[in-house]
């Protein structure tokens, strides 16, 4: 997962390598700007799809285990679910970043 910032930035490069009609500008040599531009194409439409998710709850929480011991290493649990609601006090809540503005 990529952040909405470089997102954004590859949004960005992929429209200067293009000209007002949408052909891939003629810059450096024709095949790296098309391959270039291919990369960053392919790359955001796969985001597109993961940043359209509707209804996403507030809050989620992950979900490690009552009996995981304090101090555990994250690596080594190997039962680790998420879920909307609390199940355990040693559950850790997440809160959607436009939810804290």
């Amino acid at each position: 997962m990529i952040t909405q910032e470089t997102y954004e930035a590859l949004k960005n490069a992929r429209k200067k390598l293009t000209n007002w009609k949408g052909d891939v500008k003629p810059i450096l040599f024709k095949g790296d700007a098309e391959e270039l531009y291919n990369l960053l194409d392919t790359t955001i439409r796969q985001f597109d799809g993961e940043n359209e998710m509707r209804n996403v709850p507030e809050r989620i929480f992950l979900n490690i285990g009552e009996d995981t011991p304090d101090g555990a290493d994250f690596n080594e649990l190997d039962e680790v679910t998420w879920s909307k609601e609390r199940a355990s006090i040693k559950d850790i809540e997440y809160v959607r970043k436009d939810v804290l503005k």
